[in-house]
């Protein structure tokens, strides 16, 4: 084995490159600042992780599936056993800039990264969603089963499969809840196959659903706020795998600031806990999620002025009331999404809308104060009465039509660097918001649901965390920011880029996926 390579990050796409590179003989060094959940959380996951849900105490499950962000007027977080601590934030933005953004977008120091709070849900991008990137959908096909090898996949073979075929055999499907089977017998019993231009089924997650396995889901309530059990994949449990195994050699508090290409090798520039350090590799992989792989490759351009655009996904929040009562069996359920919606609408473009559809789950019961238990009896009857008619569909819609962030980096004759993201709304959103929702209506009204306009909100004023698109892929690279098929910035041979950032548009599908596959692949394919 040689470690002569480096990965930057530690999140899905690292991981994906990690198992390829181990595959080929490699030993990789990860540098990652690697950020974990604080103790005292830690010892009550593991406390919990050896009871079963019934025996936890009260205090114990408040503690880790409390969320702060609730109290919030915006949209609440997704929090992972009640810590925010894999966002990034003022507290452990680099250091490494003299002048930064107040508002960056989202972006993360966490060791496994935004996987440590994601909701492991994948649907691969379908060919008319990638038709502007220089590889297809038949490239990236054949790493989904590889990046997959070893992970748990809860899904079922339905209505979805005739664009969005199963990845591989499940293991297994989750439990849905009772209010999300009625939904799905409902779009059964109203749709027309030849009429109607949507699709429907089970959520496909990355989730233990295996009966009997050690770590499969005890639908204990508090899916959305993090596993104690480990039922749900996330990048540091391939991540520790590797350690414990000597299948790589991890350097924790390390914050890569730029690179160099001296002939055929790469000299890093980097910070491990306040003191400046260098090392030099034939090449390395940069998977240090959208935002901060593009600092790294920008600072390493040396050049001033350079203005890229961060691209996201535009998202919608639509609560829904539906008429038919469905009843309310938490906390005995699995709270994350049960359902999946695809569909197009003609009048915005040919790009799906992916839309997750949930009943209510344990972030919407305490926003409402809704305990079961506690409180005044009329109170609790009329909250329980609006949550067994309460339906949450998430759509997320392609980067065409989306936000994004210009992002600018600057060097001044001092040696000062000023990083800077602000974001730009489109200025027809309104109209992208107001025809698809109009198409969503049609859809809803078959699920027996009527959408709530008033509470509806769209990423224009909250973060969507599906970011890339600034160093994108090219078949010719051209400008400072272009990349090759795998990942090479524009005047680079030895250095590769293999998150989002390189995607050239990102697919209204989850793009966790695809992430892995399009890391994997360049790290299979390329010479060493």
């Amino acid at each position: 084995m040689t470690n002569n390579y480096a990965v930057i990050g530690s999140g899905l796409a690292s991981i994906a490159a990690c198992k390829a590179l181990i595959k080929r003989g490699m030993k990789p060094i990860v540098f990652d600042l690697g950020i974990e959940l604080d103790n005292e959380k830690k010892n009550i996951v593991t406390k919990l992780s050896k009871l079963n849900p019934i025996n936890w105490k009260v205090s114990d499950r408040k503690l880790i599936s409390n969320n702060f962000t609730i109290k919030s007027k915006g949209i609440p977080r997704k929090l992972a056993f009640g810590s925010d601590f894999y966002y990034g934030n003022k507290g452990n933005f680099s250091k490494n800039f003299d002048q930064v953004d107040i508002n960056p977008p989202p972006f993360s120091f966490a060791k496994g990264g935004f996987s440590e709070g994601w909701g492991a849900a994948i649907l691969p991008p379908d060919s008319c969603d990638i038709k502007d990137w220089p590889i297809s959908k038949k490239n990236l096909e054949k790493y989904y089963s590889k990046v997959l090898d070893g992970i748990h996949y809860s899904a079922v073979d339905d209505n979805l499969s005739k664009n969005f075929s199963l990845i591989k055999v499940p293991d297994g499907a989750l439990k849905l809840t009772l209010g999300n089977k009625d939904l799905l017998r409902d779009l059964q019993k109203n749709s027309h196959k030849k009429k109607d231009s949507f699709l429907y089924g089970q959520a496909r997650l990355l989730v233990n659903a295996k009966k009997g396995h050690s770590n499969a889901c005890r639908y204990c309530g508090i899916c959305m706020s993090g596993c104690v059990y480990g039922s749900i994949y996330k990048a540091s449990d391939d991540l520790n795998f590797f350690i414990r195994e000597n299948k790589i050699k991890y350097k924790p508090k390390c914050e890569v600031i730029s690179f160099r290409e001296i002939g055929a090798s790469v000299k890093i520039k980097y910070l491990e806990e306040g003191s400046i350090k260098y090392a030099t590799f034939k090449k390395i992989f940069i998977a240090a999620g959208a935002y901060n792989s593009t600092k790294i490759v920008l600072n390493s351009k040396n050049k001033s002025n350079i203005k890229v655009k961060l691209k996201t996904t535009f998202s919608l929040i639509i609560p829904m009331i539906r008429l038919k009562r469905m009843p309310l069996d938490w906390p005995k359920i699995n709270t994350m999404p049960g359902i999946f919606l695809e569909f197009k609408n003609r009048l915005l473009s040919n790009h799906w809308i992916h839309t997750q559809i949930s009943t209510p789950n344990e972030i919407v019961l305490e926003k409402l104060n809704y305990s079961g238990f506690i409180g005044n009896i009329f109170s609790l009857f009329i909250k329980r009465f609006f949550l067994e008619h309460l339906v949450i569909a998430h759509c997320n819609i392609h980067s065409d039509h989306a936000p994004h962030y210009d992002i600018t980096l600057k060097h001044d004759n001092l040696g000062k660097t000023t990083f800077k993201a602000k974001k730009i709304i489109k200025p027809n959103s309104k109209n992208i918001v107001d025809i698809n929702l109009k198409k969503f209506k049609t859809i809803a009204h078959k699920m027996g649901c009527l959408i709530l306009k008033p509470l509806v909100k769209n990423s224009n004023n909250f973060d969507s965390y599906h970011l890339g698109g600034s160093l994108p892929m090219k078949s010719k690279p051209k400008s400072e920011t272009d990349t090759d098929v795998y990942g090479r910035p524009n005047g680079f041979k030895n250095i590769h880029v293999i998150d989002s950032s390189i995607f050239p548009s990102l697919p209204a599908t989850t793009i966790g996926l695809v992430t892995m596959a399009n890391a994997y692949r360049i790290a299979s394919e390329i010479d060493l």
